[in-house]
């Protein structure tokens, strides 16, 4: 497993697949189901779900609470984690290997929403929903958003969010290396940007929806980048160019601009929940990082199931929503009791997660490493700490991003 003081990154993105999982199969189809029937393009979902007796988890007063919790952990563990393989691959090389490690797997997720959103629709007795095009862009990742294209799978938006901060990584490569600290007023200005917007908007919607929907791309992606920053931070403590009192005051300035920029930009609509919630996962985050030593000390025996969920949760992330309401709908439409219906909708998202782990995300994964250590190599490795590189052997994997999996090694 990991070894000292990054094992709390791996456990957490446990912890954070399975508070997304729970957040969609066990409260948002029992909560919301009009919604999930018409993203699973499945309308008779309301009806069966209003029908079914069953006892949600709990959201502690807090709706959407574990989405949100889940969600802001992964997004706080790329931010740790990214800079790692910033700071050993050229910007080619970073690129290629983020590239090969979002896309295949996404795609194989996107078939899966596209089939049974197909098979939803045409048991409904309706026309398939999204037209060639929009498929496409959502495929694409990055121009859905901008264009205002329908989400076809309903998580894409958190993929779009990583994709910006690799773009942004690349574009500070050189000063991440050199552990400069001027990067995270760099993060700030999602302040200005969100209140621009904002202010602007009467004026940006007349000018034309198409206007509208970049202007808002633009000064929403930032506020989460600005939250990621938070983990960049850490990264510089855990590297030791970063005392204590100097990350309180990087983490206090970063929390601050995160939750200034959600409460006067766009993003001011979901009220005092969003940053509420966010702050929870990010005290979890602090409080993981601040216990690695003893985290790492735990028998791994005893968090097999933790790793595990880990390992599989980005082809997780990307199957779960659509399949897992479809399997979950038809199996209560059939007489099987809630829970019932729960457990059989896990069994089904977590093989086929475990298949896609497997069949796609690793071999793609380890080409897009390959292809990558093959780019020119980082020229001044001195900037980016090569001592406290070189006995690491780094290895990346994720759910809305990488997954930092440090051993000894072996050399």
């Amino acid at each position: 497993m990991a070894g000292p003081r990054v094992e709390f990154a791996h456990i957490l993105r446990g912890v954070a697949a399975a508070a997304v999982v729970t957040s969609h199969l066990t409260y948002m189809i029992w909560r919301k189901p009009e919604i999930i029937g018409d993203l699973i393009a499945y309308p008779p979902v309301t009806n069966i779900i209003q029908g079914t007796e069953f006892r949600p988890v709990t959201d502690f007063g807090l709706p959407y609470f574990w989405g949100y919790f889940g969600v802001a952990l992964f997004f706080l563990i790329s931010g740790f984690v990214i800079p790692f393989s910033v700071s050993s691959l050229s910007r080619s090389g970073f690129a290629t290997a983020r590239i090969f490690r979002i896309w295949p797997t996404y795609l194989v997720g996107l078939a899966v929403a596209v089939a049974c959103i197909a098979v939803n629709s045409r048991l409904a007795g309706i026309a398939f929903p999204y037209s060639a095009g929009e498929v496409m862009l959502n495929a694409l990742i990055v121009p859905r958003w901008p264009t205002l294209t329908r989400s076809i799978d309903g998580i894409i938006w958190t993929l779009e969010i990583e994709v910006f901060f690799y773009v942004t990584c690349v574009f500070l490569m050189d000063r991440i290396r050199r552990f400069d600290r001027r990067i995270f007023l760099v993060a700030a200005l999602a302040v200005p940007l969100a209140l621009l917007v904002s202010l602007a908007s009467g004026v940006l919607i007349r000018l034309g929806m198409g206007v509208f929907g970049l202007a808002n791309w633009a000064s929403t992606v930032p506020v989460y980048v600005c939250f990621m920053f938070c983990g960049v931070g850490f990264y510089y403590h855990y590297r030791g160019r970063l005392g204590p009192l100097a990350l309180f005051v990087v983490q206090l300035f970063l929390l601050v601009a995160f939750v200034t920029s959600m409460r006067v930009g766009v993003l001011a609509t979901q009220g005092w929940l969003a940053p509420i919630c966010y702050l929870i996962a990010y005290a979890a985050f602090a409080l993981g990082y601040l216990a690695r030593e003893r985290i790492s000390a735990l028998p791994s025996w005893g968090l097999r199931p933790i790793y595990w969920l880990a390992d599989i949760s980005y082809p997780l992330y990307v199957v779960h929503g659509v399949l897992g309401y479809t399997v979950l709908a038809h199996a209560v439409e059939a007489g099987v009791p809630g829970w019932t219906a729960v457990a059989i909708a896990l069994a089904v998202v977590l093989t086929l997660a475990t298949i896609i782990h497997r069949a796609v995300e690793l071999p793609s994964q380890s080409y897009g490493k390959a292809m990558a250590v093959k780019m020119p190599a980082v020229r001044d490795l001195t900037q980016c700490d090569a001592a406290a590189i070189s006995p690491l052997n780094v290895e990346t994997t994720s759910a809305t991003g990488p997954n930092l999996i440090i051993r000894p090694s072996r050399r």
